[in-house]
């Protein structure tokens, strides 16, 4: 039985190509569909009707925030 090496890149090449392409190391790898980093997401300032919104999906229950999630998901998909 044949023995297939696999190289990957190391973590350091991973973070550059991150940065380079101004998406996340999860990304890169399929770990996530979400492009933009996190810590781009926190960074960014919320219009006030984004920060209502913000507020009414927090006190939304866990089961009601899964179901809005997978439709905001399945809508943009369809752009």
């Amino acid at each position: 039985m044949d023995v297939i090496h696999k190289n990957q890149p190391n973590v350091d090449i991973l973070k550059k190509l991150a940065s380079y392409f101004g998406t996340s190391v999860d990304y890169i790898i399929e770990h996530t569909d979400i492009k933009q980093p996190l810590n781009k997401l926190l960074d960014t300032t919320l219009t006030s009707r984004e920060g209502e919104l913000l507020n009414l999906f927090r006190d939304l229950t866990e089961e009601k925030k899964k179901l809005i999630a997978i439709g905001v998901l399945m809508g943009l998909k369809q752009r």
